[in-house]
């Protein structure tokens, strides 16, 4: 019959219904939210540190990437073309000063 109720475009080498001509088919919305970087301390009062002689202590957790907000179905709308979800990371530090 030449019509045919298919979700998806069939792929020809034969342009018999002008495949070539530029299409959206296949674009999606990309917009999305991210909380790219969040860094938590808490500097330690000078009272709790005077027992030990130190001047400032801060200890402190940062995390990157920690979340997106998106319906796109990549790995991740930010990075075009690259096949890999970004990493989350965390880091826990201590700085201390004498």
């Amino acid at each position: 019959t030449g019509v045919y109720n298919s979700k998806y475009a069939a792929p020809t080498t034969i342009n018999t219904n002008s495949e070539d001509l530029s299409s959206s088919w296949y674009m999606e919305d990309g917009s999305y939210i991210r909380l790219k970087n969040v860094v938590l301390g808490y500097t330690i009062p000078q009272n709790l540190l005077d027992n030990v002689k130190i001047r400032q202590a801060r200890v402190f957790l940062q995390a990157q990437n920690v979340f997106t907000l998106t319906k796109f179905t990549g790995p991740d709308p930010e990075a075009l073309g690259y096949p890999y979800p970004i990493s989350f990371n965390v880091v826990a530090g201590l700085n201390i000063g004498f």
